[in-house]
């Protein structure tokens, strides 16, 4: 029997017993024709391009914006121009604070960017490629109207215009404070030729009423009993704006404005959630267009969640959906790393939430930030009759079979692991732990790895005697290097292309690389270059802890990239992780794994098979490997059981 509503939205009710959906880093997409299988079907959400687009010194990234051919975003404290070519140009220096930095054009009229960050307003001449700072102080967002730059005060509720077509010139007599309700504006923009501006309680929007000097006037009708509850999610959507709201009476609900009239798009699940958080008033909202679809990213810092609705058509409901980083290291979800958007030089660019760095956003790419693996769970609803016994006999997942590996010759070393048939590549008791890390959060400086990868398996010696390490596959490595960072004797060693040195790599070999003393407070190399070393190898590739070298007990391996050409194999076969619950989703079987099928494998299911006897069926599966999986439906063989 098919399963109803296998796929679907993400809502997870009050209560577990009611409803468990769970939806994340996938989107849920609408059949639009009749004839297909499954009313709704799940497309994976984007990855990112790794190495990114482009890397700063300083952190994080907090606006993003494209004008005229040109892209501009603001890392930190600086203001930067990017070009196609992925060169960043420091156009100048900005105040900091916890807010997003905002930017708005005046396009050709004035040939002015407009960048507020940090309370003060900022303007970039670029034709002149002049960078002036122009209010130093009272300034939380800005934006562009007809020839008029303006800026929000939300401390005083005052909006503040510059000259017509000048950005260099603020008259300082040349502000609306509001008056038409007791709550000041907190957060103001430009949707639709008009400038929508919304306090704690109320909101309107403001029109070009043609008066002088000060030529923008409330438009009276437009008065609406919703406001704010976090300034920076008010954002333009789809030929309007969401924001997440607030009124005199509670906060938590997400509107999207219908005409002048806010339109709750949120659900009580997802409200019961946002309500449930510490903190909600430094959520974020920004949006993108891709494929068809509208997406407004409602991110919260502090709850470390990220939500995202897609409302692709006025004729179909939105759907919530939810992403992630997924910490491989304590199995959480966190908040989703891509934070604001421009669409430049024909990609969609975002920043990064917590690191210096501007990514391509892509649904080709399967890997997240730090080139890490993104994991995608759905857990289905709940299969119940009447609390009746039911034997469940077999579970199969409808899904795009097939497809296998997007690289069907290369391993990355990250990915050895899933080989299996030495049961793990690292052997032998000379290594006293292994584990996957962050690149960053061991302290290794994310620019000494030209490849781009920032994550590495951490091998700590524990003998000087015994097989460290061994790669259970025969490989030629004519292409490819196999790149590590060594701390050994207390200073690090890069070792660029280990193949380079020795097929047995011993610790009588030093490497080429200058040796550099850590700093006493992080495990940390300077910024020094690598030019990894290309050479021929057949065999495997392994590396002891024997002979007369400076190795010893204590010294950590950091293997980074190891990209090594499997001889005439493939990878291993793409797995679906599948877990379940009897009890409506209070505890869960372990998980189990199957194949998707090899590449070109067509006819290859999915299926789980003797799962025994329940009352409350919750299905959850997932996946973490960077196959496109496309999920289409669930089916279940079921028969009653004794009640």
């Amino acid at each position: 029997m098919r399963i109803p509503n296998f796929c679907g939205p993400d809502h997870t009710g009050q209560s577990s017993i009611a409803d468990v959906q769970r939806t994340m880093n996938w989107i849920p997409e609408f059949a639009e024709v009749p004839g297909g299988k499954g009313g709704v079907r799940l497309y994976p959400s984007p990855g990112v391009v790794n190495p990114p687009f482009a890397e700063f010194a300083e952190a994080p990234g907090r606006g993003i914006f494209e004008d005229r051919g040109k892209a501009f975003t603001v890392i930190g404290q600086t203001f930067y121009e990017l070009d196609s070519a992925q060169t960043k140009t420091s156009r100048g220096t900005v105040a900091t604070n916890s807010n997003p930095a905002t930017m708005a054009s005046n396009g050709d009229g004035g040939d002015e960017v407009q960048i507020t960050s940090g309370g003060k307003l900022y303007m970039w001449d670029v034709a002149g490629s002049a960078f002036t700072t122009e209010v130093t102080s009272g300034v939380t967002m800005g934006d562009h109207l007809d020839g008029y730059f303006f800026y929000l005060d939300a401390d005083t509720s005052k909006l503040s215009i510059s000259d017509l077509f000048d950005g260099t010139t603020w008259d300082p007599t040349q502000f609306l404070q509001r008056s038409d309700a007791a709550d000041p504006w907190k957060a103001a923009i430009q949707q639709g030729g008009e400038i929508w501006a919304i306090g704690g309680k109320t909101g309107g929007v403001l029109y070009n009423a043609g008066t002088s000097p000060y030529p923008f006037a409330p438009r009276t009708e437009s008065f609406f009993e919703r406001g704010i509850a976090a300034p920076f999610t008010l954002a333009r959507f789809a030929g309007t704006v969401m924001w997440l709201g607030a009124s005199e009476s509670g906060h938590g609900i997400v509107y999207m404005a219908m005409g002048y009239t806010p339109t709750r798009v949120s659900d009580y699940a997802m409200e019961a959630q946002i309500q449930n958080y510490s903190t909600i008033s430094d959520a974020i909202g920004w949006t993108y267009e891709d494929r068809g679809h509208k997406f407004y990213v409602l991110e919260f810092p502090t709850a470390d969640a990220t939500w995202v609705y897609d409302r692709s058509s006025l004729d179909l409901p939105g759907l919530w959906h939810r992403r992630s980083k997924f910490d491989e290291r304590t199995s959480v979800h966190k908040a989703y790393r891509p934070r604001f958007h421009a669409l430049a030089f024909g990609k969609h660019l975002v920043c990064d939430g917590v690191k210096g760095a501007v990514y391509e956003m892509s649904v080709k790419e399967g890997r997240d930030v730090d080139a890490a693996p993104i994991r995608r769970e759905r857990r289905a609803p709940h299969i119940s009759n009447e609390n009746k016994q039911i034997i469940v006999d077999e579970f199969q997942v409808e899904l795009e079979r097939g497809i296998g590996s997007a690289d069907s010759n290369l391993l990355n070393v990250n990915d050895a692991l899933a080989l299996g048939a030495a049961g793990s590549w690292v052997i032998g008791s000379g290594a006293s732990s292994v584990e996957r890390v962050i690149i960053a959060d061991e302290g290794i400086v994310s620019t000494d790895l030209p490849t781009g990868i920032k994550t590495a398996y951490k091998v700590t010696l524990n003998a000087a005697s015994s097989v460290l390490v061994a790669l259970p596959v025969a490989l030629t490595a004519a292409l490819h290097d196999i790149e590590a960072y060594v701390l050994a004797g207390g200073t690090w060693a890069g070792r660029p292309n280990l193949l380079a040195e020795s097929g047995e790599f011993t610790g009588s070999s030093t490497g080429t690389a200058t040796a550099v003393t850590p700093t006493t407070t992080a495990w940390q190399r300077t910024n020094e270059p690598v030019t990894p070393v290309s050479t021929d190898l057949t065999g495997n590739f392994r590396i002891n802890g024997n002979g007369a070298g400076s190795f010893t007990s204590g010294d950590v391996f950091y293997f980074t990239n190891a990209r090594i050409e499997l001889d005439g194999g493939q990878l291993p076969e793409p797995m679906v992780m599948f877990r379940y619950s009897k009890d409506g989703g209070k505890t869960w079987s372990n998980e189990r794994t199957v194949s998707a099928g090899k590449q070109g494998d067509y006819r290859a299911r999915a299926i789980f098979r003797r799962l025994g006897l329940g009352r409350d069926w919750v299905f959850e599966i997932a996946v973490s490997q960077d196959s496109p999986y496309r999920i289409i439906d669930g089916f279940m063989e079921a028969r009653p059981g004794a009640h």
